[in-house]
């Protein structure tokens, strides 16, 4: 059996990998959202999933412990990330 030390710390790097991916994944939906030639339920729907990474990632956060190396790569894609949703948002107000 694995001390409890070991386990939280395997959980704490998963955790954070899922984080850095899941950054990664909403940037590449709020991308495809701006898409004009996407049929508009298909850039809502992008722009939904985007948004709710963003949601997921600032929920999650809490419960790791990252580097500050992490946590400026992780900080600095939400800010784009934020900024795009805002900028998607102002420009389609009908998606929210």
């Amino acid at each position: 059996m694995k001390p409890i030390e070991e386990v939280q710390n395997q959980t704490n790097t998963a955790l954070v990998d899922f984080l850095l991916i899941d950054s990664e994944t909403a940037i590449t939906f709020i991308d495809r959202a701006a898409d004009d030639s996407a049929r508009e339920e298909d850039r809502v729907r992008r722009f939904q999933a985007a948004n709710k990474g963003y949601n997921t990632i600032v929920k999650l956060l809490p419960r790791t412990t990252m580097t500050q190396e992490q946590y400026e790569a992780l900080m600095k894609k939400l800010t784009v990330l934020r900024d795009r949703l805002d900028r998607h948002l102002a420009m389609h107000p009908n998606v929210a």
